[in-house]
């Protein structure tokens, strides 16, 4: 159980960290008088530096160990927010934050990765989708919470770059708290080692949770943004409006942890995409509070396919957790900069639309991706 709490609070802390970038997101761009596409440098930056930390992921985990791997990610994170807490204004203090945000990339990539490994392998019960779906809701808590403080904060008149400082907190806490916690072994094949996974079965896992993960880091961190620039909310209101999807995340994942479901995790699978295209496409030609309801649908996502993953593939889960992940972090890279140059040259409504696109392409794997359909029953 002490690996599955340290597990669990390591997430807490990443999501505060990270769910703090989307609020603070409208200050920075003032700060350093920048585009939106020279900002999304900002979240594309970190999604690189994770997704090439997570590439050589068996050497890491051998060599370090998933806790240690963790323990070394926390530090990062309190580093990472110290050195945006100290970026001065013009030129140099943009490349300041930019080095940062690489550094706290780096953390991420190893976290991501770790946290899922934690618990797939310290965990060898019958219910390992409510275990995930525990974890996970430790990243809803913590995406709840984030705008919410980050607004308190700055009410109480402080930089944006003292917020990230005050936010660091939870992660050296947990880092200071779990410092001796021991080895946890991980199964994963040795490089070079070949697996019996089809690579097109593995490009297929790895778009689906790719495109799904892209699309909520778009909501979740762009959702501010759209709602101040194109209904000119204000940034209470707008900041609500984001706590509600987070809320939605919480709400979902902690019941789902809770309550153990009587269907297949495919069929939640494409439950959850199918209420994800409609509520996109209705916050683009309806009403935005539908972006925020999408919090519910997508919350049991994420940790139904690290379950699926599990149930279907025992013995080389741990390889396909890090190679999913791995995937996630290329579409991070990809999206963020993506999202930037289509809300500059063409327009947010625009940009936003790629939650619809990027929810058609998952689902379409999800419905005509027949080797996901479980040949044995489930646990």
């Amino acid at each position: 159980m002490v690996y599955i709490a340290f597990a669990y609070l390591s997430l807490v802390g990443l999501g505060l960290i990270d769910n703090s970038r989307g609020p603070l997101y409208p200050q920075i761009l003032e700060y350093f008088q920048i585009t939106k596409a020279e900002g999304a440098l900002i979240f594309s930056s970190s999604s690189l530096s994770a997704f090439l930390t997570a590439l050589p992921v068996r050497s890491w985990v051998k060599k370090l160990g998933i806790i240690r791997a963790t323990k070394i990610s926390l530090f990062f994170d309190v580093i990472s927010c110290w050195g945006f807490s100290f970026c001065g204004e013009g030129e140099l203090g943009f490349i300041t934050l930019l080095a940062f945000s690489v550094l706290f990339g780096v953390g991420v990539g190893l976290k991501t990765i770790s946290m899922n490994l934690i618990i797939n392998s310290a965990y060898k019960g019958a219910q390992k989708r409510k275990i995930f779906s525990g974890l996970h809701s430790m990243y809803g808590a913590s995406s709840l919470l984030a705008p919410l403080l980050v607004g308190w904060l700055l009410t109480k008149d402080l930089l944006w770059t003292e917020v990230f400082r005050l936010i660091s907190i939870p992660s050296l806490l947990v880092l200071i708290g779990f410092c001796k916690l021991g080895h946890l072994e991980s199964v994963m094949p040795k490089t070079g080692e070949k697996t019996d996974v089809p690579l097109s079965l593995l490009v297929s896992v790895s778009v689906m949770l790719s495109t799904y993960v892209a699309s909520e880091i778009i909501v979740s961190t762009r959702l501010v943004l759209y709602l101040k620039e194109v209904y000119f909310y204000e940034s209470a209101e707008a900041s609500f409006y984001l706590s509600l999807f987070f809320v939605g995340l919480l709400l979902g994942r902690v019941l789902f942890s809770i309550k153990e479901l009587a269907i297949s995790t495919l069929s939640i699978l494409r439950f959850s995409i199918i209420l994800n295209l409609i509520l996109s496409i209705t916050g683009l030609f309806y009403h935005p509070i539908a972006f925020s309801l999408l919090g519910l649908s997508m919350s049991i996502f994420f940790p139904c396919v690290m379950s699926l993953i599990s149930e279907q593939f025992t013995i080389l889960s741990d390889y396909l957790v890090a190679k999913a992940m791995q995937a996630v972090g290329f579409s991070l890279v990809t999206i963020h900069y993506l999202f930037g140059l289509v809300s500059t040259y063409f327009s947010l409504e625009a940009a936003m639309s790629l939650v619809f696109i990027l929810s058609l392409i998952c689902a379409s794997i999800l419905f005509l991706e027949r080797r996901l359909v479980l040949p044995a029953p489930r646990d």
